[in-house]
Formats: structure tokens, sequence, C-alpha cells
């Protein structure tokens, strides 16, 4: 990490208040390299349960959040004083209580969070307004349904912008470019899982769901789970289910060149980036409505929503999936591909400096 409390002027100057540095996330601010803007960062560590080995670009500035206090934080943004300012949501109650002290600064919120109508989320909409809006006038949020709640917030149309979170294409378009014609010969009868070892990720429901399959049809279709998390221990290899533990960003490759259909069975998922990546890596896709990004990359061409927490369905999917010529999956792993290039890092640039200029 840099520990320079000086980011050079060279052209404006923008400040993310973030929370765990992502691969994606750092591949946005790759794209943005060309661009005559200094980005500075400030970010939680690295989350236990996803250990990443991250590449930090030499042209942003990062700062760990552990070592600044409220002070501390506040003499960086006067010392930075940047054009613009993003904060990560509502999580972080001292970005919003030292954001209070820079009313002249334009900032941007940026949220996850999907509308889902719940009482709770009504109640919590109000105690919001009033306590964490004040002097944000626009908000940066992934998709359709992270609108829905901006909407709900107060937020205009033309006060929220979308597709703040993006695969990284570069990584992923380039394994399906590998491995295409391979797969047009011979497609993979695999499914594969992606995702942290948790509850609301659904995979006790997937395996469950799975090993009915495998008993009523005798497919020759195996899973791949790929992940950690604290239920790991709960899961072990057994016949045609592999757990492979967690794998490097850049380590994917290995699973994805012998996957035929990804699967997301999350019973919650605030967005699911994960979905992007596999489609543009060419994989059609099964995913639970809850997902915030199965609106954008799962459409029937290239997958099927199911419903959360419903075993049924997503045995019925599998065996729809089973019932599939190799030439019919391939062709709908060509459909993801395309669908996954609708949102790019250099999108994200470009909308970013399309706010700079406003």
């Amino acid at each position: 990490m840099k520990d320079d409390m000086k980011a050079k002027k060279a052209g404006q100057n923008v400040l993310f208040l973030f929370t765990e540095l992502s691969y994606y996330f750092l591949s946005c601010l790759n794209a943005a390299k060309k661009e005559d803007v200094q980005i500075s960062v400030v970010h939680w560590p690295v989350n236990p349960q996803a250990p990443f080995q991250l590449k930090l670009p030499d042209h942003v500035s990062f700062f760990d959040r552990s070592q600044f206090d409220d002070k501390a934080l506040e003499a960086l943004i006067r010392d930075l004083n940047p054009d613009l300012l993003f904060c990560a949501g509502w999580m972080d109650k001292s970005y919003l209580k030292v954001l209070r002290k820079f009313p002249e600064h334009r900032k941007i919120l940026t949220m996850d969070n999907q509308w889902r109508g719940t009482l709770r989320q009504h109640l919590a909409v109000q105690y919001t307004k009033l306590n964490f809006l004040k002097g944000f006038k626009e908000i940066w949020v992934p998709g359709e349904k992270q609108k829905q709640y901006a909407l709900k917030l107060g937020f205009k149309e033309s006060e929220i912008y979308t597709e703040f979170y993006s695969a990284d294409l570069n990584y992923f378009n380039s394994i399906y470019q590998l491995y295409q014609a391979r797969k047009s010969k011979s497609y993979p009868h695999t499914f594969l899982f992606i995702g942290r070892y948790v509850e609301e990720k659904g995979l006790d429901i997937l395996i469950e769901a799975f090993n009915e399959f495998k008993t009523e049809k005798q497919s020759d279709w195996k899973l791949l789970c790929v992940g950690t998390g604290p239920l790991t221990d709960q899961y072990e290899n057994e016949k045609d289910i592999d757990h492979i533990g967690f794998v490097q960003p850049r380590e994917l490759e290995m699973a994805l060149k012998g996957a035929g259909v990804f699967v997301l069975p999350s019973t919650f998922e605030p967005w699911g980036l994960v979905v992007h990546e596999c489609a543009a890596a060419g994989l059609p896709l099964i995913v639970t409505s809850v997902v915030g990004s199965a609106d954008t990359f799962v459409k029937p061409m290239n997958g099927w929503l199911i419903e959360a927490n419903s075993k049924n369905d997503l045995k019925k999917h599998m065996e729809i999936v089973a019932s599939k010529s190799d030439e019919e999956l391939f062709r709908m792993a060509a459909a993801s591909h395309k669908i996954a290039q609708t949102i790019s890092p250099e999108m994200w640039a470009e909308k970013l400096i399309s706010l700079l200029k406003q």
C-alpha cells in the first residue's frame, strides 16, 4: 500500500472512500489510466473470506482505512481537495461523518443495495434520508434493482447513474477465445459454482438438487465448486462433485476451461459480479431471480432465471441443460459472451470522465 499523503495534481482529482478492494474495481481503475485524472482510494483491509492477492495500479494512490481516524481522514480530504468525492454506501459511518465537513464539495454516493420492498427497507429509507443522505445529490449504482432503491431514497432519474460494476473483460474474454474451439468440438458437461461458502449463496440447495438430478437421470454431468468460507468444512468431495477451495482471480481459467454451465443459486445477492465474469468467459447461466445482475446478463438466449430457495426448480433446470445438445449449449455460450460486452471497464472510465465534466 502507498502511504503517500500527497496526490500529484494532474488534471482533475477524484477520491473514492471505498470498502474492500476487488480485482474488478481495479480493472476499472486501470481503464482510467489513460485519462488526465488523478485517482485516490481509501479502502478497507482485505476480507479474510476472500483473500485476494491484488496488484495495485501505479497511477492510483491507495490509503489503508485502518490507518485513518476521523481527524486523519478529514486532513487527507483537505490535502487532496478532490474535484469529485465518491462514498461507498453508508456502512462506514465515519466516511459520512467526515464528509459533512465538506459541504462545498461535489459528492456522489455509490451502493449495490437492491430494492425488495420489505417493511424494513421502507423504514430504512426514511431513516437514511434523514441521517445519511444530506449532501449527496447524485448516486452511481450497478443496475436496475439498485436504481429502484435510489428512486425510493429520493434521487431523481437525472441524478442516478448505472453500470458502476464491471468484470475484467480483457481477462474473461481471453478465456472464451482460448477455449472456444475446444468446446465447439466437445462441450464440457460440468456445472460450475463460484462463490463464498456462506448460507446465502445456496450451495446446500445446489448440492442437494444436483445429487437428486444425478440419481434420477443417470446423467454424465458433474459439479465443480470454487470458493471458501465459514461453511467450507460442511462439504467434501463426493462422486461427481469436486470442491477445489479458494482460487485467485487470475487462476480461474483452470475452472472455466472445463465448465459447461455456471450456476448461482443465491438466496440473496445484491449484485453478483461473477455472473458477468462467467458470461464473458462463455458459459450459459442458471441464476436465481434475486441476483441483482441477473436482469442484465441472463436472457432467454443464454440462460435461465430460477426461483430462490427452490431445490426442485434448480433440479428441473439441470434436467433442461442435460437435455440440450452440445451444439445448443455452445450457441448459448456464444450468446452469453456477446451479452457480457454491454458493460466494460472502458465504459466505466468513460462514465467517470463524463461525471467530472458535468
